[in-house]
């Protein structure tokens, strides 16, 4: 192997290596294409993103309460917020059972909230303990346009979902 070839291959591993991305003209050096080659367009197309890093992750979606229940909800006394217990009660129980099978480094949603005060935003964050995620880049779906990315990793989830049982009644004394 030449030298450049080399040299343009040892490029391209470091860079993969590091999780910084690769560039259109390193790969066109150690494949050995011109810069508006079919090949090379086909890789660093138009709607295409090259990331230096993903995450495995499982997207929730529509997940709000039914209003039609809120009158039941707040008869039964429980002063959790009904989202909240379906989410560590019977979302989150699922997300567990499909770690033992698949990969899933992170839980994330899009918040539909255009309130000044970020309501909803505010209330994933609180309640379901994700964060806001402005900082990293989320491929979204035009559904999701001018939604907030937010995200959890799943690492502690279950050791959050025992800790939300354990203080699920506060004005109990343990």
């Amino acid at each position: 192997m030449q030298g450049t070839d080399k040299d343009a291959i040892n490029a391209i591993l470091e860079k993969a290596r590091t999780k910084k991305g690769l560039k259109k003209i390193e790969v066109a050096r150690a494949l050995h294409l011109s810069l508006d080659s079919e090949e090379l367009l086909k890789i660093f197309g138009e709607n295409n993103k090259n990331v230096g890093t993903t995450f495995a992750g499982v997207e929730i979606v529509h997940f709000c309460a039914n209003e039609a229940h809120r009158d039941f909800w707040y008869q039964t006394g429980i002063q959790q917020k009904l989202g909240t217990v379906v989410f560590w009660q019977f979302i989150v129980p699922k997300i567990l059972d499909l770690m033992e099978i698949v990969g899933c480094e992170y839980l994330f949603l899009f918040a539909a909230d255009l309130s000044e005060d970020a309501d909803l935003v505010n209330y994933y964050v609180d309640n379901l303990e994700f964060i806001d995620a402005s900082e990293h880049s989320a491929a979204t779906p035009m559904y999701d346009f001018a939604c907030r990315f937010l995200c959890q990793e799943t690492s502690t989830l279950q050791e959050r979902r025992t800790s939300f049982f354990e203080h699920f009644n506060p004005d109990e004394e343990v």
